[in-house]
């Protein structure tokens, strides 16, 4: 190859390369207003002046004061129910089913407790067939 056809091939390697970036720059740009929402809110408009309330239209207050009556019968408010206390807690483990969605509940006490499985069992039940073991198993206090 001779000097000038190789400055002219890369004359042709750049021209390709500034077209190709051009024409990626052109499909950059289309998409990107091609993506753009198309139903933008307007800016609201300045708010119109409202008018002022005509001063003949207003109700002046009057002087007179209302008087209280002077023999006001007593009005009798009702005792009020102290709250009942008598409700018996169920026992660790018992189970019971919700009027909502019919799930089981069990009820577990205040306190600690052990939530969880350890690694032992986890890679047991991998191996059993279970895909969601419960790992790490940790401390969970629970208040009343």
């Amino acid at each position: 190859m001779t000097n000038q056809s190789l400055a002219n091939s890369t004359k042709k390697g750049w021209k390709l390369i500034i077209i190709g970036i051009a024409v990626l720059f052109i499909i950059i740009l289309l998409v990107f207003l091609f993506l753009q929402p198309r139903n933008q809110k307007e800016l609201p408009t300045a708010p119109s002046e409202t008018p002022l309330p005509n001063p003949a239209l207003l109700i002046e207050p009057t002087a007179s004061l209302v008087e209280a009556t002077k023999n006001a019968d007593p009005v009798s408010l009702p005792e009020p129910v102290p709250p009942t206390t008598s409700e018996q807690k169920p026992a660790s483990g018992s189970i019971r089913v919700s009027e909502i969605d019919g799930m089981e509940q069990v009820y577990i006490p205040a306190g600690e407790f052990l939530m969880g499985t350890n690694d032992i069992e986890a890679k047991r039940e991998i191996i059993g067939g279970r895909a969601y073991p419960e790992i790490p198993q940790f401390t969970y206090f629970l208040d009343a």
